[in-house]
């Protein structure tokens, strides 16, 4: 189904964080209430994501490659020389911002590139917090109700540190691990995300176990790590939720 025009507006609004602070919670609760919403959503996040990756990697390189020019030999280099390499950086970055009109409007199932990064930019999707309980008339202690709510609200730190400080011996313990490594990849700290969906997949609580894998494996990605040994033990599990998946995204990284 094709975007809505109105929805594409709003959510680039909100990406460029011109909403105001009312508009911002309007929209928060309509990612929680419309699946449409959401997906739409989903999809324009993970393209900023990576359209920023790619333009800070690509400025990165020509801007040393230009620092080595002028500094070599200690030669000094004319204004007309310094205008040239200036104009460089300015034409590199219009070029690669008109990558964003294209990355917003196709489908980020894995496709955008392949880097790490990107993938896991492409793949990520925050979890749908509906607690998988085995008792539905347990009330959770406030501790992982309060930590879950601040995640929603994209208050990373708050989550963090509530989440955490939920003890191991308490029976929440692995889904309130679930969702602060959720949080930590949210806040961009790939490497304590990593660690902390390893703890829930080494749990072996079958109802968070594969998606702990799935996420591990991205974050792992996103901090360019060494993740051959995750990839491949994943794509030749026959029955794992996310096996195709993950051979799609071992395909990205060989192409």
């Amino acid at each position: 189904m094709e975007a809505n025009n109105n929805h594409i507006d709003l959510i680039e609004k909100y990406l460029s964080n011109d909403l105001s602070v009312e508009e911002q919670q309007t929209f928060d609760q309509k990612v929680h209430t419309d699946s449409e919403f959401a997906h739409e959503f989903e999809k324009r996040q993970a393209a900023h994501i990576a359209i920023d990756f790619l333009i800070a990697e690509s400025l990165k390189s020509e801007l040393e490659a230009l620092e080595e020019e002028e500094e070599q030999g200690g030669k000094v280099i004319s204004l007309q020389k310094r205008k040239r390499n200036r104009m460089v950086l300015l034409s590199l970055a219009a070029s690669l911002l008109l990558l964003i009109g294209y990355f917003s409007l196709v489908n980020t199932s894995g496709d955008l590139g392949s880097t790490g990064p990107q993938l896991a930019a492409a793949n990520y999707e925050a979890p749908d917090y509906n607690i998988r309980r085995g008792n539905p008339t347990v009330d959770f202690e406030d501790l992982l109700t309060k930590g879950i709510s601040a995640l929603k609200q994209r208050n990373y730190q708050a989550a963090i540190t509530t989440l955490d400080s939920v003890a191991q011996s308490n029976e929440y313990y692995v889904i309130a691990q679930f969702y602060l490594a959720h949080a930590y990849y949210q806040a961009e700290q790939y490497t304590e995300a990593e660690v902390a969906f390893d703890l829930v997949s080494a749990s072996n609580d079958i109802r968070y176990q594969e998606d702990a894998d799935w996420y591990s494996l991205l974050a792992c990605l996103a901090k360019e790590g060494n993740c051959t040994e995750k990839i491949d033990r994943l794509a030749d599990d026959n029955g794992h939720s996310y096996q195709q998946q993950v051979i799609s995204i071992r395909d990205g990284l060989q192409n």
